[in-house]
């Protein structure tokens, strides 16, 4: 067995060491305990089975933009996920750490809102921005999904995340993800006076984003809808 099926097999002893039955659970403790003892299995490594990560692809390669930035993180924060940026074969992607289902959910909400957004702007552009210079179309546009950003992701709903599936998230955060360096991604109106055309993208991000719409996510068929319209 690899080591991801001997941990496996220890979340089934441990889930066994639930039962009413004293015996049964005392069993199962002692084989989850045997395994950990027998491959070297540290507490945090064990405890770490309790999270998982899904992805959603980026459309740069290298450093995001600081409106995408903020749209997986802000997702992150929803349903409880700690959020990464990684290059995989010259394909950026987010990745999703948090308590099954919601690192599913919040990819796929990523994957929903990224792709609205991004039609969002496109749009915007070709209205709106037809007559500006290369450099001040894309930085205006990059305030219109600043704000678009702001105001779908308000109107996502936050459940609470408890104290232990916080350190069931830090577990799996060391055990998978040790050498993590820090994301800079690219503002190109920081640091900017901004004038009445700059509001007046803004204003526009945020009339579009209150309109985003997020149907269901993966293992949510009975659930309310994520995004209240």
């Amino acid at each position: 067995m690899d080591r991801e099926d001997i941990l496996a097999k220890v979340k089934k002893c441990l889930d066994l060491a639930k039962s009413c039955n004293e015996h049964e659970a005392a069993a199962a403790m002692r084989q989850a305990r045997k395994l950990m003892d027998l491959h070297a299995l540290s507490e945090t490594e064990v405890l770490a089975i309790g999270a998982g990560q899904s992805t959603a692809k980026s459309a740069v390669a290298n450093v995001p933009p600081s409106w995408e930035n903020q749209l997986a993180n802000r997702i992150g924060r929803a349903f409880g996920c700690q959020v990464i940026f990684s290059q995989e074969l010259c394909q950026g992607e987010w990745i999703f750490v948090g308590i099954p289902p919601n690192h599913e959910i919040a990819a796929y909400s990523m994957d929903v809102l990224y792709r609205q957004l991004r039609r969002a702007r496109t749009e915007f552009m070709g209205a709106k921005l037809k007559r500006f210079k290369k450099s001040n179309k894309t930085r205006r546009a990059d305030l219109f999904c600043d704000a678009w950003v702001y105001a779908a992701c308000s109107q996502l709903t936050k459940p609470a995340t408890s104290e232990a599936e916080t350190a069931v998230i830090d577990a799996y955060m060391q055990t998978h993800f040790r050498n993590l360096g820090e994301l800079r991604p690219v503002n190109r109106n920081a640091g900017r006076d901004l004038d009445h055309k700059d509001a007046a993208a803004i204003e526009a991000g945020s009339r579009a984003g209150s309109n985003a719409e997020l149907h269901r996510g993966v293992g949510a068929a009975a659930a309310p809808l994520m995004l209240e319209s």
